[in-house]
This record gives C-alpha cells, structure tokens and sequence, in this order.
C-alpha cells in the first residue's frame, strides 16, 4: 500500500482515517460542503484534490493565509490572512482582495454562507454583513466581538466574545437574542447545526482553568453541559467541525502534552478518541455539511534538528464511507 493510502489506527470501528502525505509542510486546509474538493495549503502553493487526496493539482496561494473557508461546491474559496481577506471564484486560479475590515488575530471572525456570496465577519467595532463576497460590509451588530459563526442556511448567526456574551440572529442579522443564558463563559470557538438546536461551543484560554473546554447544548443554548475530563482545550486555528444535523461533532484537543482528535456520533452524548498521530500538532479541521468526511492538517512542528525547523507534515483526511 502506498504512502498516499496508508491506513491508520483508530479506536472506532465506523471511522478510518488516511494520512495524505506527499512530503510537504502543510497549513490551513478545508473540504467543501458537498465534500467534493478539498484545498490545502503548503508553502506558497494552495494543493487542490477532487478524489480525496489520491492526485492533486496546485495554484497559487494567498501569502500568508491562516485559514480557508469554502462554498458548499469549493468553486469560492476564502483565504484569510488574519488581516485581509482574498476571495477566489474559480476555485483558487484568481484572488481578489476584499473590503473586511481588519480584525482580531482570532481567525474565527469570519464565517461565510454555502453559496459563498454573504460573508459574516467581527471585529472590535461590530459585527458586520457582506451580500456581495466581502466587497461592502455593513455593521448588523454593534459592540466588541471576537468571533462569527453562520450556519449553512445563513439566516442563523452567531456573535461570540470571550468577555461571556454570545447572541443568535434567526434572521440574518436583523434581531438578536442571547443564547448562554447567564453561563459565565467566554466563549470564541461556536459551531451549530442547521435548525440551531445543537450547539458546540469552546471556552479557550479568556477563561479561567476551571471553566475552560468544549461545551454542548442540545436546545438552542437553554442549558450547557461541559464535557467531563478536559479542563483545558487548545483549538488550533479552525480545530472544530459539525454536521449540519448536529450528530457528528469533532474537535482537536489538548489532553496532558499531545493533541488528539474526538469524535461524537450521538449529537455530542459520547466522544471517542479517534486520532492521535504521533509526534504531530493538528492544526485545521473541516467537515463536509453530512459529516462524512473530515480533513486535518498539523499546526506548528518542530523538528529536532533544530529550534525553529519544521519538519514534513501530515494531511489527514477521514471518511466514515470508508
């Protein structure tokens, strides 16, 4: 079996997870909604594979870029720098830079409609909507947020910060309502499903150690449970996936000194640790709309040849189909 199609451990028997590794140093990668094209980026090229890592294509990419944010097809792909954002409408053959204003280094403050064409996206003077792929940006939500989240419908969206405020628009932006009903949480990580019912959230290090992890609502945010056992998450960037139905849920944590990757399939009741590859850093985890397919890439590793090198990193992309 060849590298391409090494088959790794994993602790659950309906999840099989293949390394890509074609001996690059990967960074920032995602999966299209429709689970049709994945993109990763590796050095100055943006790699592009349309059968799940068996071949792929390269274009160039957008110097800098921490994340990649896709429409349901992959035809429009976002590239975020941390302070700009390029659109690309021919799956990453062109970037045009955008007009979203600059914002916090928290990469989660922009968040972009399955068609590709309304972009959400927060910073320390509101939050703010786009109609026509981050051109024009208009406030639909005053104040200081830190991160954005809109589901796949994008009528649902959700306005994070890590000072314990988290609100929902059912209507795109128009009202707003409170959804951590008095939880002392700051939370600045948020994924949902389509109907809003479930809910994945992550109190990062704003909080204090006791109340920091992942947390699940199952009923819009009327009450929190913390999942038992992890004081302390470290999300890497865009370390957190869920399914539009809200069953599959995954996200990268930190337990003790290595980060492993847990799986829920019950609507966040059990998680299973289903990954955890030796020596490495996960960094970015995207999920297609159903769930079924999910794709990482390693965060920062440094190699013991010295301070600072880096050594090749793993593409890992995961398929309950498989």
């Amino acid at each position: 079996m060849s590298a391409l199609n090494q088959l790794l451990a994993y602790s659950s028997g309906e999840w099989a997870w293949r390394v890509r590794n074609i001996s690059r140093y990967w960074g920032a990668s995602v999966v299209s909604g429709d689970g049709s094209v994945i993109y990763a980026i590796a050095g100055n090229l943006l790699y592009i594979t349309y059968d799940r890592g068996l071949t792929w294509s390269t274009k160039t990419a957008v110097s800098g870029t921490t994340r990649l944010l896709t429409s349901q097809n992959g035809q429009i792909i976002y590239a975020d720098t941390s302070t700009s954002v390029y659109v690309s409408y021919d799956y990453g053959s062109t970037w045009t830079a955008t007009s979203i204003p600059y914002r916090w280094v928290d990469p989660q403050s922009v968040s972009v409609y399955r068609y590709g064409d309304i972009v959400y996206s927060a910073n320390s003077t509101g939050v703010r909507k786009s109609y026509d792929y981050g051109m024009t940006n208009s406030v639909i939500l005053s104040g200081s947020w830190d991160a954005v989240f809109c589901n796949t419908t994008g009528y649902d969206v959700y306005a994070l910060s890590r000072t314990a405020q988290m609100k929902r628009s059912r209507d795109g932006g128009n009202t707003w309502e409170t959804v951590n009903n008095g939880l002392a949480v700051g939370f600045n990580i948020l994924r949902a499903s389509d109907d809003g019912t479930v809910i994945l959230a992550i109190a990062g290090e704003a909080n204090t150690a006791s109340v920091r992890g992942p947390y699940v609502s199952l009923n819009s945010g009327l009450t929190w449970r913390k999942l038992p056992g992890y004081n302390y998450t470290s999300i890497f960037y865009d370390g957190c996936a869920i399914s539009t139905d809200g069953r599959i849920m995954a996200l990268i944590i930190k337990v003790e000194v290595n980060e492993v990757v847990l799986v829920s399939r019950d609507y966040g009741t059990t998680w299973s640790q289903d990954l955890t590859p030796w020596g490495s850093e996960m960094g970015w985890l995207s999920s297609s709309y159903n769930g079924e397919i999910m794709v990482m890439t390693n965060e920062d590793h440094v190699s013991g040849a010295g301070a600072g090198s880096k050594s090749t990193t793993s593409l890992y992309i995961g398929s309950e189909e498989e």
